[in-house]
């Protein structure tokens, strides 16, 4: 069984770093800790790379001021 390091895996999936963590943290990402660092499974790195990465949330939001207020 081949296991990845976080960079590698941020790298591979084109994402950063932290978010691999935040993952492994939040249990979406399954890894072993080996001393301070996490390993990720080569199995894990695939099955996110085959389209199971969890979708991303997009909001918009518009602010308007006092001013703007009568455009409304």
């Amino acid at each position: 069984m081949k296991l990845y390091r976080t960079g590698e895996v941020a790298r591979r999936l084109g994402i950063s770093k932290m978010t691999v963590l935040r993952w492994i943290k939040s249990g979406k990402l399954k890894a072993y800790r080996i001393g301070k660092e996490y390993r990720v499974p080569e199995s894990e790195v695939l099955r996110l790379l085959e389209g199971k990465i969890p979708d991303k949330v997009v909001i918009y939001a518009r602010i308007s001021s006092r001013d703007q207020k009568e455009d409304l």
